[in-house]
């Protein structure tokens, strides 16, 4: 068997149709969890037109049953007339005048950790309930989403959010990212313990990076990120852009390494290199990210 012949037998055992168009049935009655995982990390960023469906199967926010996915629908539009409502009561700002505040916001509201006071919540000027890094990170997640629904983008920040908060334990992943500096240059990684060094990596982490990275690589850390329920590849993308990154001085006292870290992964222009680290992490991505 040659090598192409190989490879569309393979994308054919994945649920994908045709090596050219690439079309995977999101329709089906049954989806396979496991061939729309691999479908997700193996289709380049820039042909995956079914992201967010396929994001939606992996969230459980469709059924991957087609029998159940009418009821479900049903449940989550009586769900989100619910949430609209308490956000009526409780905000002070509409989805038309602040999109990721007012999604964010609703997530707040549907996990209680905003709730209906004296006076409403005006969540864009510095309510002390909303997490910047989180609101951050909303942000880019709307840009991957522009094409659906305010609901349907709602349910998968909501979701999207819940998954981080339990599989990104962002302590952890600071420590194995100063772990694996410490293997290529030791001085280096002593001077991670300094308190601002590390809460700067830490809000780093907290928002993917998702001011280090050119877009595509941002929305293939989220595709490995909800395909694999796994934080692990943070790791690899923070120790990149540390160890490759020029602007670092090695030299720097802990606090001026704070603002050299914070000033490269907060407002840089994104790290190139961080491709070669998704040619690691994620299936097939070289060159075709």
């Amino acid at each position: 068997m040659s090598e192409k012949d190989y490879r569309a037998t393979y994308l054919t055992s994945l649920g994908i149709q045709s090596r050219k168009t690439e079309i995977l049935d999101i329709h089906a009655d049954e989806i396979d969890l496991d061939k729309i995982k691999h479908y997700l990390l193996v289709t380049p960023s820039n042909k995956l037109n079914n992201r967010a469906q396929i994001w939606q199967f992996l969230l459980r926010i469709t059924p991957r049953y087609k029998t159940v996915r009418l009821h479900t629908q049903e449940q989550l539009d009586e769900q989100w007339s619910v949430i609209e409502n308490a956000a009526r009561l409780i905000l002070s700002v509409s989805s038309d005048h602040d999109t990721t505040h007012y999604l964010y916001a609703l997530h707040l509201i549907h996990t209680g950790q905003l709730s209906l006071m004296n006076d409403k919540h005006d969540i864009t000027c510095g309510n002390q309930v909303l997490d910047k890094c989180s609101v951050l990170l909303v942000k880019n997640i709307i840009l991957l989403l522009e094409s659906l629904k305010l609901k349907e983008q709602y349910f998968i920040i909501h979701e999207i959010l819940l998954l981080f908060s339990s599989i990104n334990k962002y302590d952890v992943v600071v420590e194995k990212i100063v772990s694996k500096i410490s293997q290529t240059d030791s001085s280096l990684a002593k001077k991670f313990h300094s308190t601002e060094v590390k809460r700067v990596l830490c809000n780093s982490v907290r928002t993917c990076f998702v001011k280090a990275l050119p877009s595509c690589c941002f929305g293939r850390l989220m595709d490995t990120l909800i395909a694999k329920r796994d934080a692990s590849c943070l790791v690899s993308v923070g120790v990149e852009i540390v160890m490759k990154n020029s602007v670092i001085n090695r030299n720097s006292a802990p606090a001026d390494l704070a603002e050299e870290i914070k000033s490269t992964i907060l407002v840089t222009q994104p790290h190139q290199s961080c491709r070669r680290t998704f040619d690691k992490t994620v299936p097939n991505s070289k060159a075709e990210n």
